[in-house]
């Protein structure tokens, strides 16, 4: 696991930009797991698909570029970790997520917070890339994240909200995560492998989201099981 800090320069003036964002780095080792759940998400596009386009949000496929017919469009309408009925190892995979954003806390030196997540999966083929977008702005919002499902010929770049001309790029590989403030702007270039391009995204929310299928991420029950384990 590794925490990042983007940093700006010192600003010579009190009204020059400054910003210290900070994006968290980690991997799901269980190989077999990471493989068993893309293969599964591939297989529940199209039941996803008959979803209706979720009305959380004002941009259908949120800003990406995916389109309506996008399983990206169906976001907020469902959580991923329903499918934990038909494959067992989403709760292993909600877990991870979770000591995840124990570390980045911890390394932020920062408060955890009990919080809720909406989760949801994106397939991008070949010639499609992600739209540079982010998912929201709001005084209220909190942290979000992105996962891939294989080793992808792709980086997800992350762009300092300031200046797009200054970005940082990281590789797709199986089992990462990146977890970063929910206002960081980001995309992913073209797609050029063969095989179906899986990625899950989501987002913490400190209040339950309203329009929005959520479950609790974080709180005192959940806490006190993941720390008296380890």
């Amino acid at each position: 696991m590794k925490l990042i800090n983007i940093k700006s320069l010192h600003p010579e003036n009190e009204f020059a930009p400054s910003w210290n964002i900070p994006i968290h780095l980690s991997t799901w080792g269980e190989h077999e797991k990471v493989n068993k759940i893309k293969n599964f998400l591939i297989d529940k596009e199209s039941e996803v698909l008959d979803q209706p386009v979720g009305d959380g949000t004002a941009y259908g496929d949120g800003r990406t570029g995916l389109g309506l017919d996008s399983v990206t469009s169906k976001s907020g309408t469902y959580t991923l970790f329903d499918f934990n009925k038909e494959l067992s190892d989403f709760n292993d995979l909600l877990d991870f997520m979770r000591i995840s954003y124990l570390n980045f806390i911890s390394e932020c030196q920062s408060s955890v917070r009990d919080s809720h997540i909406v989760c949801w999966y994106n397939i991008v083929r070949t010639g499609q890339s992600i739209n540079t977008h982010f998912h929201g702005t709001q005084h209220h919002c909190y942290l979000s994240g992105n996962m891939h499902l294989d080793d992808y010929p792709t980086t997800t770049n992350y762009y300092i909200p300031y200046d797009a001309t200054l970005v940082h790029k990281f590789p797709n590989t199986a089992g990462g995560l990146t977890m970063f403030p929910t206002y960081m702007p980001h995309g992913v270039d073209t797609y050029t492998g063969e095989d179906i391009r899986v990625s899950i995204a989501f987002d913490l929310h400190t209040d339950i989201p309203e329009d929005l299928v959520s479950i609790p991420f974080i709180d005192n029950e959940i806490f006190n099981r993941l720390t008296s384990s380890s």
